[in-house]
């Protein structure tokens, strides 16, 4: 995943339109399992929500909306994230880089809308019981 973008960055080169068509038609049988299709070069958008801040301007995310489903789970409780153990901060280019990489959704083509004031350097805080996801 480290190189992501780059390889869907690919995708506007038209010599290789085909292999992104292929990359689509061969994981369109799975397509439930993604927020977007890889391959298909369709956009996202998600609206992040968050309770009110906390005295030293932090806000700690409640819902991560993707049309009308909330994409932010409870992380079960005989389930172990690797990824992290404790709560995550975040400013917002660090959101973007990780809900691009939790949806496997090119930067370029994630649309986040935030429904708080966000001002540079305000820290946003996804607690260790959450995680993104998809209904299963």
């Amino acid at each position: 995943m480290q190189q992501f973008d780059e390889v869907f960055a690919l995708q506007e080169n038209e010599d290789l339109a085909g292999s992104f068509e292929f990359l689509k038609g061969c994981l369109q049988p799975h397509a439930d399992q993604y927020f977007a299709l890889p391959g298909s070069g369709d956009s996202v958008t998600v609206s992040v929500a968050a309770d009110p801040p906390t005295p030293d301007g932090k806000f700690t995310l409640k819902a991560i909306w993707l049309g009308s489903i909330d994409i932010l789970r409870r992380v079960p409780d005989n389930e172990v994230v690797l990824s992290w153990s404790q709560r995550t901060e975040f400013d917002f280019p660090e959101l973007r880089e990780f809900l691009s990489k939790a949806m496997v959704v090119p930067k370029r083509l994630l649309n986040i809308e935030l429904q708080f004031p966000y001002t540079s350097g305000t820290r946003l805080i996804l607690p260790s019981s959450l995680m993104v996801g998809r209904m299963r």
